[in-house]
């Protein structure tokens, strides 16, 4: 990704993965209306998809929040426009998705100002398109419903993929955030649910 953001040799990018799937019709006046935004007021990342959502009243008229410097997945790989020189600070190659969530944000502690939507600016399917190879059964759903053709017999569908993409969802609600913070208690449910997140990742399906 590093190497791509200096291709690019642009100020600021919009983070969007090939498999998020749009399920409506984007507004691109809001889209450029944040976008300005955030360049005039020096923000490092602006997430366009509230997963997880802010965390902190950010007065602004956008119906932005902001996003604590101390909260958990402060860096989300949902869609977001980025400062460059900001997001490439805290990309480290040889990481996973989720691994960049979980040591990108530590990473981003003490760094920059992060804000995010309350609602989505770009509303695609919650869970990626394609996982592990398999489409996913949502997405084969919304191409139906598009009158897009998918021939399976090319990529199967993964009908076992819902729960991962449960626990991810999970992961990011704010009561579970809340749950956290709790001292001792915070900390010992978190532990056990990275032990059983590791544990289900080694499960080949």
């Amino acid at each position: 990704m590093k190497m791509a953001l200096e291709i690019a040799g642009c100020s600021s990018v919009i983070y969007f993965q090939e498999d998020y799937f749009l399920q409506s019709r984007v507004n691109t006046e809001f889209i450029e209306e944040l976008i300005y935004y955030a360049e005039s007021n020096n923000i490092s990342c602006l997430r366009l998809f509230p997963s997880p959502p802010p965390d902190i009243f950010f007065k602004n008229s956008l119906n932005l929040g902001q996003i604590s410097k101390d909260a958990a997945y402060r860096v989300s790989l949902q869609a977001a426009l980025w400062k460059s020189e900001d997001l490439k600070d805290l990309v480290c190659e040889g990481e996973s998705g989720w691994d960049m969530e979980y040591n990108g944000t530590l990473r981003s502690i003490g760094k920059g100002l992060f804000v995010s939507v309350k609602e989505p600016a770009l509303d695609y399917l919650a869970q990626t398109g394609i996982v592990k190879g398999k489409w996913t059964v949502e997405a084969v759903k919304l191409c139906k419903k598009e009158g897009i053709e998918i021939d399976l017999s090319k990529r199967a569908v993964n009908h076992k993929i819902n729960f991962r993409s449960m626990l991810d969802r999970l992961r990011k609600r704010s009561w579970v955030q809340k749950i956290k913070k709790i001292p001792f208690i915070g900390k010992v449910a978190s532990k056990i649910f990275w032990k059983f997140c590791k544990l289900f990742r080694r499960i080949d399906y």
